[in-house]
């Protein structure tokens, strides 16, 4: 696959599900993060091209959970190097400002708490 990412691609120690907003699906859990866009490992090849209407639960520094919702479309899906699992590179196609700035702040959530 040649690399044509734009933006830095942080890894999730946190690992939030990812569920198509439309019918409630788990697509899988976010493995990493940008700018740009998400890739998501789940038990499904995803098409590439097809936009999805996702939603995620995201821990935040405060705490509490905060509910993103966006548009994204699948651009890449190969097998996970566990065989059971695909990872799947997502485009942002439809996203507030401020939720890309929730993913972003996964980095600052301690990964345990206690």
């Amino acid at each position: 696959m040649n690399e044509r990412r734009k933006h830095e691609r942080k890894r999730s120690e946190l690992f939030p599900e990812v569920y198509d907003r439309n019918t409630n699906q788990l697509i899988g859990r976010l493995h990493e993060y940008s700018a740009g866009g998400i890739m998501v490992t789940g038990t499904e090849r995803i098409p590439e091209s097809t936009v999805f209407q996702f939603k995620m639960n995201l821990p935040q520094p405060d705490g509490k959970d905060r509910l993103v919702n966006f548009d994204a479309k699948s651009i890449w899906s190969e097998r996970h190097i566990n065989p059971d699992f695909f990872n799947t590179g997502f485009q942002f196609v439809n996203i507030a400002r401020t939720d890309v700035e929730a993913i972003a702040d996964l980095e600052n959530i301690p990964c345990f708490k206690g």
